[in-house]
Protein backbone atom coordinates (compact mmCIF):
# COMPACT_ATOMS: atom_id res chain seq x y z
CA UNK A 1 0.00 0.00 0.00
CA UNK A 2 1.27 3.46 -0.87
CA UNK A 3 1.56 6.19 1.75
CA UNK A 4 -0.96 9.00 1.30
CA UNK A 5 0.20 12.28 2.86
CA UNK A 6 -3.29 13.78 2.56
CA UNK A 7 -4.58 10.93 4.71
CA UNK A 8 -1.72 11.38 7.20
CA UNK A 9 -2.69 15.05 7.56
CA UNK A 10 -6.38 14.16 7.81
CA UNK A 11 -5.76 11.60 10.56
CA UNK A 12 -3.65 14.04 12.57
CA UNK A 13 -6.32 16.74 12.33
CA UNK A 14 -9.09 14.30 13.23
CA UNK A 15 -7.23 12.98 16.29
CA UNK A 16 -6.27 16.48 17.42
CA UNK A 17 -9.92 17.60 17.29
CA UNK A 18 -11.19 14.55 19.20
CA UNK A 19 -12.10 14.85 22.87
CA UNK A 20 -11.00 11.30 23.63
CA UNK A 21 -9.43 8.25 22.01
CA UNK A 22 -10.38 7.64 18.37
CA UNK A 23 -11.29 4.37 16.68
CA UNK A 24 -9.82 3.91 13.22
CA UNK A 25 -13.32 2.97 11.99
CA UNK A 26 -14.44 6.52 12.76
CA UNK A 27 -11.87 7.93 10.33
CA UNK A 28 -12.76 5.63 7.45
CA UNK A 29 -14.51 7.19 4.45
CA UNK A 30 -15.43 6.19 0.93
CA UNK A 31 -12.13 7.70 -0.23
CA UNK A 32 -10.14 6.02 2.55
CA UNK A 33 -11.58 2.64 3.62
CA UNK A 34 -10.76 1.16 7.03
CA UNK A 35 -7.91 -1.00 5.65
CA UNK A 36 -6.17 2.11 4.30
CA UNK A 37 -6.78 4.11 7.48
CA UNK A 38 -5.54 1.24 9.66
CA UNK A 39 -2.39 0.87 7.55
CA UNK A 40 -1.63 4.58 7.89
CA UNK A 41 -2.40 4.68 11.63
CA UNK A 42 -0.02 1.76 12.23
CA UNK A 43 2.63 3.35 10.01
CA UNK A 44 2.26 6.68 11.81
CA UNK A 45 2.51 4.95 15.20
CA UNK A 46 5.65 3.06 14.19
CA UNK A 47 7.23 6.34 13.12
CA UNK A 48 6.35 8.28 16.25
CA UNK A 49 3.47 10.46 15.07
CA UNK A 50 0.63 8.74 16.96
CA UNK A 51 0.11 6.74 20.15
CA UNK A 52 -2.02 3.64 19.59
CA UNK A 53 -3.70 2.23 22.70
CA UNK A 54 -5.33 -0.86 21.14
CA UNK A 55 -4.53 -2.90 18.05
CA UNK A 56 -6.21 -6.30 18.07
CA UNK A 57 -6.41 -8.53 14.99
CA UNK A 58 -7.98 -11.92 14.42
CA UNK A 59 -6.04 -14.90 13.08
CA UNK A 60 -6.66 -13.78 9.48
CA UNK A 61 -4.92 -10.46 10.16
CA UNK A 62 -8.12 -8.42 10.00
CA UNK A 63 -8.40 -5.53 12.41
CA UNK A 64 -10.81 -6.13 15.25
CA UNK A 65 -10.08 -2.88 17.05
CA UNK A 66 -7.56 -0.12 16.40
CA UNK A 67 -7.68 2.84 18.75
CA UNK A 68 -5.57 6.00 18.64
CA UNK A 69 -4.85 7.43 22.09
CA UNK A 70 -3.40 10.70 20.80
CA UNK A 71 -0.74 12.55 18.87
CA UNK A 72 2.90 12.49 19.97
CA UNK A 73 5.10 15.58 20.28
CA UNK A 74 6.62 14.82 16.85
CA UNK A 75 3.16 14.31 15.39
CA UNK A 76 2.06 17.69 16.77
CA UNK A 77 5.16 19.36 15.29
CA UNK A 78 4.50 17.77 11.91
CA UNK A 79 0.83 18.80 11.99
CA UNK A 80 1.75 22.35 12.96
CA UNK A 81 3.89 22.59 9.82
CA UNK A 82 1.09 21.47 7.46
CA UNK A 83 -2.14 22.39 9.27
CA UNK A 84 -3.15 25.44 7.20
CA UNK A 85 -4.82 24.33 3.97
CA UNK A 86 -3.26 27.18 1.94
CA UNK A 87 0.20 26.09 3.08
CA UNK A 88 -0.60 22.40 2.55
CA UNK A 89 -1.85 22.91 -1.02
CA UNK A 90 1.22 24.96 -1.92
CA UNK A 91 3.53 22.36 -0.33
CA UNK A 92 1.91 19.59 -2.38
CA UNK A 93 2.24 21.60 -5.60
CA UNK A 94 5.86 22.44 -4.86
CA UNK A 95 6.76 18.83 -4.12
CA UNK A 96 4.86 17.50 -7.14
CA UNK A 97 6.62 19.97 -9.43
CA UNK A 98 10.08 19.19 -8.09
CA UNK A 99 10.65 15.81 -6.46
CA UNK A 100 7.33 13.97 -6.57
CA UNK A 101 7.36 11.83 -3.43
CA UNK A 102 9.61 12.44 -0.46
CA UNK A 103 10.06 11.95 3.28
CA UNK A 104 8.05 13.54 6.09
CA UNK A 105 11.11 15.56 7.11
CA UNK A 106 11.35 17.10 3.64
CA UNK A 107 7.61 17.82 3.69
CA UNK A 108 7.98 19.52 7.08
CA UNK A 109 10.96 21.60 5.91
CA UNK A 110 9.17 22.52 2.68
CA UNK A 111 6.11 23.58 4.68
CA UNK A 112 8.29 25.86 6.80
CA UNK A 113 9.83 27.44 3.70
CA UNK A 114 6.42 27.82 2.02
CA UNK A 115 4.95 29.46 5.13
CA UNK A 116 7.90 31.85 5.33
CA UNK A 117 7.55 32.71 1.63
CA UNK A 118 3.82 33.39 2.13
CA UNK A 119 4.58 35.69 5.06
CA UNK A 120 7.15 37.55 2.98
CA UNK A 121 4.64 37.90 0.11
CA UNK A 122 2.08 39.23 2.58
CA UNK A 123 4.57 41.80 3.82
CA UNK A 124 5.52 42.79 0.29
CA UNK A 125 9.09 41.58 0.65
Amino acid sequence: MKRDLDLVRSILIYVENADDEVDADDMATERWPIETVAYHVRLMARHGLLDVSQDFRDMNGSTIELTVAGITWDGQDYLDSIRESKVWERVKRTLADTVGSTTLDVVRQTASMVALAMVREGLGM
